[in-house]
């Protein structure tokens, strides 16, 4: 297509065509006006690194609180697991030694008879 434009559906068939001669500039989705009048987006655009910085510190106590409270509930995660596994490996010495005398009990008794 050299000059001119054509319309698509979402799945990119055509839907129509158009061939105009001396076609330039198009505008498909013009923006609408701003409700900001000029004098205030000339002050916007003067104090933006001001904003930014706002912002980024906003973003970054967020992402700090956040890391933080992460962090805490994996140190108790952690903590509650280190506790689980104390208490299964004092009951499994606590099994092997019942199961060690409940052995070396069976072998007295059988020395002791013969």
């Amino acid at each position: 297509m050299e000059n001119g434009y054509q319309i698509r559906d979402f799945k990119g068939a055509v839907l129509y065509e158009s061939h105009a001669e001396r076609f330039k500039l198009f505008s498909w989705r013009p923006r609408p006006p701003t409700l900001v009048p000029k004098e205030q987006q000339r002050k916007i655009r003067r104090n933006l690194k001001e904003y930014s910085r706002e912002f980024d510190a906003e973003d970054e106590a967020e992402v700090a609180g956040a890391s933080k409270e992460l962090l805490t509930l994996r140190r108790r995660l952690l903590e509650e697991w280190y506790t689980w596994r104390k208490g299964v490996l004092l009951e499994t010495q606590r099994v092997r030694l019942q199961r060690l005398v409940c052995y070396c009990m069976k072998k007295l008794q059988s020395v002791m008879l013969l």
